[in-house]
């Protein structure tokens, strides 16, 4: 099969937490390139591009089998969150190629814009102060249980605003937890407009959610893959999960506790669900 070209500008370039997406086995680095025409925006956790004469944008080209394009649709959300488009971009002595590049679907501040001489784009690290969006779909999604992490913060402040949240990304059960004795919630790191995942997102501060994350395990192999979903009321929404080549390890189905620690959280934020019918085939899926 023929290789094509792919030109990314955020989350996939090298040194960035997604560039694992593009394995050594399927994807070549051909080097730093530039698109004309389109403007970069930053958005916190992830960059985003849209068309805007007289602007470029700085990322990487990559040489790539085109059979890794859906599970990069799937991660970049393809026709929804953006939309795949082939565009020309120039990379060093003169060489243009065609490429691949994915095309934010949604509007954008124009305050949000990277100049040329702040690119390429790096992960904006939150202020501790700043607030966020922490979205759980495991027991945390249990008030009760979410607060006995907010106890162990040294800011003790409850949220101050929480409600039900989707997460377009499928749930499945793994690893083993010694305090739930068995396998537990994970999501999938590929954005999927098929899946619901039902959760719940607690407004808190950044410092707040990164002594949570070191709670939770900070390994890459637990929940120490920081991912952004996107924004809610101007703040940026994140969760919690593995890295992609963690997700299929030791699967299972969960522990009766942590089933129904869950249930509680689930009828706080869910109470016109059906929780049973919710997680009958959740529980037996895996990676």
């Amino acid at each position: 099969m023929k290789q094509q070209h792919l030109f990314v500008y955020g989350t996939l370039k090298r040194g960035e937490a997604m560039n694992i997406l593009l394995p050594r086995h399927s994807a070549n680095l051909l080097g730093q390139a530039r698109l004309q025409g389109y403007a970069l925006y930053d958005l916190g956790a992830f960059p985003a591009i849209l068309p805007r004469e007289g602007e470029s944008v700085l990322g990487e080209c990559y040489a790539i089998n085109p059979s890794s394009l859906p599970g990069l649709d799937r991660y970049e959300g393809e026709g929804s969150l953006y939309l795949r488009r082939q565009v020309r971009v120039s990379l060093g002595g003169g060489t243009e190629k065609t490429a691949w590049t994915y095309v934010y679907n949604r509007d954008i501040p124009e305050a949000r814009i990277i100049s040329r001489e702040n690119q390429p784009w790096r992960k904006t690290v939150p202020k501790p102060d700043d607030e966020l969006w922490y979205a759980c779909y495991g027991s945390n999604i249990n008030y009760e249980r979410f607060m006995l992490y907010i106890q162990g913060c040294d800011d003790k402040t409850p949220p101050k605003e929480t409600r039900p949240y989707v997460l377009p990304h499928r749930l499945y059960f793994g690893g083993r937890s010694r305090t739930w004795a068995g396998p537990v919630a994970f999501i999938s790191t590929l954005h999927d407009e098929n899946a619901r995942t039902l959760g719940r997102v607690y407004r808190i501060t950044a410092a707040q959610f990164d002594q949570i994350r070191d709670k939770e395990g900070p390994s890459d192999h637990w929940y120490g893959n920081r991912m952004c979903l996107g924004q809610l009321d101007g703040l940026p929404v994140y969760t919690l999960t593995r890295m992609p080549e963690y997700e299929g390890y030791q699967p299972g189905v969960p522990s009766q506790d942590y089933v129904e620690t869950i249930r509680g959280g689930f009828e706080q934020s869910w109470p016109g669900e059906d929780f049973d019918a919710y997680l009958s085939v959740r529980k037996q899926i895996t990676a």
